[in-house]
């Protein structure tokens, strides 16, 4: 019996326009009143997700940041910092790139460079309290995620520019547009396995639904495993389904069918 459920967001639950299926509220809620936890497990921000999922927002898990927090009913089970010489030697390597955008994502605020409105406007649908920055090497909040914004969308192009670093830290492609940065054991399936030990949940017991290569771990973190039908190769090749496209809800549809939800 399934009694913890995670998705992710863009390419995932989302369609591609960035729009919700419209009873997706509905039916997270419908199974969340059978005993089921059900939570969202994003690259995005914590402040977009309570936005977004305004009227359930306090009944949902939360895994924000590529896994680097986690949090339930307003209390963190975590966040884990990011260390500021990583930071660094990051920014020292994206001063020499064109077309990229770093972002520091903090546990309360976030952060980028300065840059023109209409940039900072298609940000804040995902870090809605971004401020901009002359320099981040001089933030001085708890860093948790860097961020690159590739707005020529070549992020697979430019994450080998980075292999110096990986070893130390997480680096990860969550979508053509970014390349995420963080600490070592910072993942989705870190906040997979916090929540199953919170509530004594096991893998098998746990489901969760992916596109992406941020969702590798989470998808390997549970017993049943969804990949989307516009999913990563590899992210297919590791699941244990594979479901219709984040155009057709497969998300909600495949909910609705495995709880038995009726609108």
């Amino acid at each position: 019996m399934i009694k913890l459920v995670f998705m992710d967001m863009d390419g995932t639950l989302l369609k591609d326009n960035k729009e919700m299926p419209k009873n997706t509220k509905q039916v997270l809620k419908a199974i969340m009143d059978k005993g089921v936890v059900c939570g969202i497990a994003t690259g995005r921000s914590l402040a977009s997700l309570y936005r977004d999922f305004d009227g359930i927002a306090k009944e949902l898990a939360y895994i924000a940041e590529n896994g680097t927090i986690a949090v339930y009913e307003d209390k963190y089970l975590y966040a884990q910092e990011m260390s500021k010489e990583y930071v660094h030697k990051i920014l020292h390597i994206v001063d020499k790139i064109d077309n990229v955008l770093p972002i520091a994502a903090c546990v309360n605020h976030t952060y980028s460079l300065t840059c023109d409105e209409k940039i900072k406007e298609y940000l804040r649908q995902y870090y809605p309290t971004i401020e901009t920055v002359d320099s981040l090497y001089d933030v001085k909040d708890e860093i948790v995620k860097l961020t690159l914004y590739n707005s020529d969308n070549n992020a697979e192009g430019r994450v080998a520019l980075f292999d110096n670093l990986k070893d130390d830290i997480n680096i990860s492609i969550s979508g053509v547009e970014w390349i995420d940065f963080s600490s070592k054991g910072a993942n989705k399936g870190r906040g997979i396995k916090a929540f199953q030990e919170k509530f004594n949940i096991s893998k098998e017991e746990t489901m969760a639904f992916g596109d992406y290569m941020n969702d590798y771990e989470m998808l390997q973190s549970v017993g049943e495993s969804y990949a989307m039908g516009n999913a990563y190769p590899k992210i297919k090749e590791i699941s244990k389904h594979v479901i219709g496209t984040n155009e057709e809800e497969a998300v909600i549809q495949t909910l609705m069918k495995e709880f038995d939800v009726k609108l």
